[in-house]
Parts: C-alpha cells; sequence; structure tokens
C-alpha cells in the first residue's frame, strides 16, 4: 500500500485531499461542464476557507458559517453576496465529498448533515404581450440570426445554449419537428483553458422534439433559403457562443425600443404565453425538457391578478 493511500484512512487526510478524491471518483458520471463547475467551485470558493483542515477537525458548524459567509460576502472580488442558489451548490459539494467520506469510512463521525441556504424564488419575469408583439414585428422585418434566435425560443422555450448549439440538419422542415440534440457548455480543454463545447443536454428530458408552429415555420423556411452557415444563428461556419449571442440580443432589444432584459426572460415568456393559452402542464413540461412536472408547476403556473379577479367574478355570478 503506497503512502498515499495509507494516508487515506488517517486522520490526516485533510478537506483538500478528500475533495480531489471525491471530485476524480465522480468524474466518469459527470458531464464536462459540470466537473468544469465543479472543480472551480471547489479551488476559488472551498479550499481558501476548509481545504487545510484535516477530516479530523471539520464540523458542521463550520461548514454552515462558510456557506453563511459566501452568502454575505462571498465574491470573489469582496465587492458582495453570492446568490443563495450559488452557495447551495458550494454546500452541496462539501455535504457530498463528506457522505463519500463517511461511507468509505474516511472519518469516524457523519458530518454531511449541513444546513443550506434556503432559496428564495424568484418572481417570473415576462415580457408583457404588447412589447413582445412589438419584437417580433421588428425582427420580421429586419431578418438576423439573433432575430431567428429570438423567435425561436418565443415559439418553442428553448434555453440559449440549446439556440446556439442548433443546426439545420437538427429542424426537419418537412416534418415540421426541432430535435433538441445539443446544447452550448464551457468546459475545460486538456490546457485547463476555459472553452465552448457542443455537448449533449445535461438531462434526458432535455434531449426531446418539438413541433413546430405556423408562424415559426414561415420564418424558419424563409431564413433558411438565405443561411450560409450550418449553425442557424451563425452567420459563418461555427457556431455562435451563448456570451456574444446574449450581447447581440441586447442590441436587437435597443432597437426594438423596449426595455432591455435577459435572453432567458424570451423562456419565461413561452411557457407564461403556453400557460395564459391553456396548453396543458404536461406537454408544456416535455416541450421546456423539465426533468419533472412539478418544476414546471411551481415555475410557471401561477395565477395573476387580472386571472384571479376573473375567477372570483364566477363566485360573485353564482351568489346572485
Amino acid at each position: 500500500m503506497t503512502k498515499q493511500n495509507e494516508k487515506l484512512f488517517t486522520s490526516e487526510l485533510t478537506m483538500s485531499e478528500l475533495l480531489a478524491i471525491w471530485l476524480e471518483v465522480n468524474a466518469v458520471n459527470l458531464k464536462k461542464s459540470t466537473y468544469t463547475k465543479y472543480s472551480y467551485l471547489i479551488k476559488k470558493h472551498i479550499e481558501p476557507v476548509i481545504g487545510d483542515l484535516c477530516l479530523k477537525d471539520v464540523s458542521s458548524l463550520q461548514i454552515e458559517l462558510m456557506l453563511s459567509e459566501k452568502v454575505k460576502n462571498g465574491r470573489l472580488d469582496k465587492t458582495g453576496r453570492l446568490s443563495t442558489s450559488y452557495v447551495r451548490s458550494i454546500g452541496i459539494i462539501v455535504t457530498s465529498a463528506l457522505r463519500y467520506a463517511t461511507d468509505n469510512n474516511l472519518c469516524c463521525q457523519n458530518i454531511s448533515k449541513v444546513r443550506k441556504p434556503c432559496v428564495t424564488p424568484k418572481e417570473i419575469e415576462v415580457i408583457p404581450l404588447e412589447e413582445q408583439q412589438k419584437m417580433e414585428s421588428y425582427i420580421r422585418s429586419h431578418i438576423t440570426p439573433t432575430g431567428i434566435g429570438v423567435i425561436l425560443s418565443l415559439y418553442t422555450g428553448l434555453r440559449i445554449g440549446e439556440i446556439c448549439a442548433l443546426a439545420w440538419n437538427d429542424i426537419d422542415l418537412e416534418n415540421r419537428v426541432i430535435y433538441v440534440n445539443h446544447t452550448l457548455s464551457r468546459i475545460k480543454d486538456d490546457k485547463n483553458n476555459t472553452v465552448w463545447r457542443i455537448e449533449t443536454p445535461k438531462t434526458s428530458s432535455s434531449k426531446r422534439k418539438i413541433p413546430i408552429t405556423a408562424p415559426l415555420y414561415d420564418i424558419l423556411s424563409e431564413y433558411k433559403q438565405i443561411s450560409l452557415s450550418p449553425f442557424v444563428v451563425s452567420k459563418g461556419k461555427y457556431f455562435v457562443n451563448p456570451r456574444t449571442f446574449e450581447s447581440h440580443f441586447h442590441k436587437l432589444i435597443d432597437a426594438c425600443g423596449i426595455k432591455q432584459t435577459n435572453f432567458h426572460v424570451i423562456r419565461h415568456t413561452f411557457a407564461t404565453r403556453c400557460i395564459e393559452a391553456g396548453v396543458d402542464i404536461k406537454s408544456l413540461s416535455e416541450i421546456l425538457g423539465h426533468s419533472d412536472i412539478s418544476i414546471t408547476l411551481r415555475t410557471y403556473v401561477h395565477s395573476s391578478i387580472e386571472t384571479k379577479r376573473s375567477q372570483l367574478e364566477k363566485l360573485t355570478k353564482y351568489l346572485s
């Protein structure tokens, strides 16, 4: 047995060493983008705080205090807080590594039960219908790859990474179906540089088929005739990465003369319009690529004050 292996079964094992072992063991089951994310969080946020601690000296309280401090002032440039969802990711890594240590008798106590910061659900932002119609009108009269990407998301709910990875051979205009088989992710290459790569979707539910509606069919058919790229939202032979696409999107929003927002709001807008139109939740969940219908229900099914008012009018009519 090597000295390194001997150390695995002693109290000298540090958190940094445990995290390295845990990451290596789980690497085979992680997508490259997830592995890159976990490696970054370990290196930048976890090791500097508790990396040198021996397992025997680590307590749940220490981890909870670390997470609490990350929420309050966790930005690497010391300019403010980290989001609770980001800090929860840090907590999940630490507790998963500690659970691995407990299961494999690398530490004598179970310290994997750690209270993580609660995530307060954000109110879903949606583009008002009047502004959506204004934006669609502008895009149809000023056809660009970016505008096509916006229309795609407005009528299918595709994520930005899925749109940037979408190739024309993923679109079957004859049968009016879009095959979502890829997404763009940031990963580490062999030289440890962060690069954009086309990957399969993160979950099996994200790999899906989406019907092409008549308005979307018309604009895709027209645009395909003039497109010079194998990728739908690119002008050249290579894909456009999500950061560049988002930058182009902001310029498009300015040109449309509507309120600035981020691209993910387009996906929210699609889902909300579907709910308003009476699309059944199961179908919508599958179109959005959610792994569970509860995600769709929790995220999008909430009545507006107008809907609540109209529903209560039913009670008024019933009692009168």
